[in-house]
């Protein structure tokens, strides 16, 4: 028989084992009154103060099925006090007491940061992440430290530039403001803003006028760049005479920047449409005779000793970039001289002359070639076998009517070929024998370039001269064009360009 003791024991059990409260371990039965001690430790994630009732019958593990929806990220103690069946009272750890407060941030001068970040809540200008000031007396950062100087203006690649001066790659001390983008020989570029002017591989167009006979015409024309709001690498120009030709009327007529001189399409402007004529007479001339004296005097030419006349020089003050490695220009000589002063001491010369740190602060003509003549006996201006290796005896010859690369008209019956080369228009085209040979004729080199390597940085002086030797007569001229900085190791010396 049963009796309302058991079956409500059983009622009880039945409806503690449906919330989870009965042992299901053991048998109906087993039921004891007292202390139930175990410990339910269920996790509530709710928001509010729930007063939950559990019915527990024993003494196995307690799991509450409140389910109360919480979307706070803290851990709830839960303060609802559980009545068991057995009589006993529950000491259960499931109080939920929620005890989390939101965090108010109140950013008081808008510069999206709040205390305690913000070290000056007053001050849009201080909070953390802004570069310090120097020399304020302010801690603009919030880190703590006042003064210290910035990591943006430190130069971490030794390069003169830092961060704040607008090095666009502090770990490589061939990129910064005052470098050049480095497009390579074949001009495809590298990937990389080596300027840091935000543009890759761009190719440089000075903007001045490329026409004229003022300096910056001239210096222009010939592609060094002139910047109007800074020096970058050209700090001055001027034209000069070391025979002492009178500036202004006289000497100003002996150059010009022209868009072209002749007519062939070979001797167009290599780059940027124009280029800057030199002459140790009028530059213009293109008929009539190239005889034109310049006046001035007469001076002893410091490398063949030779009376020079007639001397025309354009001066340029230059820096070389940070990254540049050496530097080239494109030119062509002419000269009323050829064929029939060949192998004399009426030898008209074109010198590049530079000086500084490269050449140990002295002056150096850069621009010479192996002597026309391979014969032991011929004429020749030098001798050094390293630096004219395409030359039997190393014989040496600067840019004049004894160069290697002029073309022959008639001379010695041209044994390496005629001139293919045309210069119609321009005064200098060949005569086809000694008899017809003048000054209304003459004849030039090809186009030649001229590479010299420098150190990055290193201020010099170049000079682009030309005059004519033994006598005022019988002039010459000589176009130059492209200049350029390299980044990339040059091969020094001249040769003609394919």
């Amino acid at each position: 028989m049963v009796s309302r003791t058991g079956m409500l024991l059983v009622g009880v059990c039945w409806l503690a084992f449906a919330v989870g409260a009965c042992d299901s371990g053991g048998g109906g039965g087993d039921f004891t009154p007292g202390t139930d001690t175990d410990s339910d430790s269920d996790t509530d994630t709710d928001t509010d103060t729930d007063t939950d009732t559990d019915i527990d019958t024993d003494s196995d593990t307690d799991t509450d099925t409140d389910t109360d929806t919480d979307t706070d990220s803290d851990t709830d103690t839960d303060s609802d006090t559980d009545t068991d069946a057995d009589g006993g009272t529950d000491t259960d750890a499931d109080t939920d007491t929620d005890t989390d407060t939101a965090v108010e941030c109140t950013d008081g001068d808008g510069d999206g940061w709040c205390v305690p970040f913000d070290c000056d809540d007053t001050n849009p200008s201080i909070h953390p992440g802004v570069t310090e000031i120097q020399g304020d007396g302010i801690d603009n950062d919030c880190d703590g430290e006042t003064d210290e100087t910035p990591w943006e203006a430190l130069d971490l690649d030794g390069d003169g530039y830092s961060t704040l001066d607008g090095d666009c790659d502090d770990s490589n001390p061939f990129v910064n403001p005052d470098a050049i983008e480095d497009l390579g020989e074949d001009e495809t570029g590298d990937g990389v803003d080596n300027d840091c002017d935000g543009s890759i591989d761009e190719v440089e167009v000075c903007a001045c006028g490329g026409t004229g006979n003022e300096i910056t015409n001239l210096v222009c024309a010939i592609d060094v760049c002139i910047y109007e709001w800074e020096d970058l690498f050209y700090f001055g120009g001027s034209m000069a005479s070391p025979s002492g030709v009178t500036a202004g009327s006289m000497l100003n007529p002996a150059t010009e920047a022209v868009t072209k001189f002749g007519t062939p399409a070979n001797l167009d402007a290599r780059k940027n449409g124009s280029y800057t004529l030199l002459s140790s007479g009028t530059a213009l001339q293109t008929s009539g005779g190239r005889a034109t004296s310049l006046a001035g005097s007469s001076y002893t030419d410091p490398w063949d000793t030779s009376t020079a006349y007639d001397a025309v020089e354009l001066v340029l003050s230059l820096r070389a970039p940070s990254n540049a490695l050496g530097f080239s220009f494109d030119y062509i000589f002419f000269s009323a001289e050829y064929d029939d002063y060949i192998g004399t001491t009426f030898n008209d010369k074109f010198y590049a002359i530079m000086n500084g740190p490269s050449t140990g602060s002295v002056d150096e003509v850069i621009n010479f070639t192996a002597c026309r003549d391979s014969s032991s006996g011929g004429y020749y201006d030098f001798i050094d076998a390293a630096a004219c290796p395409t030359h039997p005896f190393g014989h040496c010859c600067y840019i004049a009517v004894n160069n290697s690369y002029s073309e022959c008209c008639w001379y010695n019956g041209c044994p390496t070929g005629y001139s293919d080369f045309s210069i119609v228009g321009t005064g200098f085209s060949c005569a086809s024998s000694y008899a017809t040979d003048s000054s209304d004729t003459g004849s030039s080199t090809e186009w030649l370039m001229t590479s010299v390597a420098i150190e990055p940085g290193e201020s010099f002086q170049l000079r682009f001269h030309v005059h004519d030797t033994g006598d005022h007569i019988f002039d010459s001229e000589v176009i130059i064009d492209n200049f350029r900085w390299h980044a990339q190791p040059v091969e020094p010396g001249t040769h003609p360009i394919e």
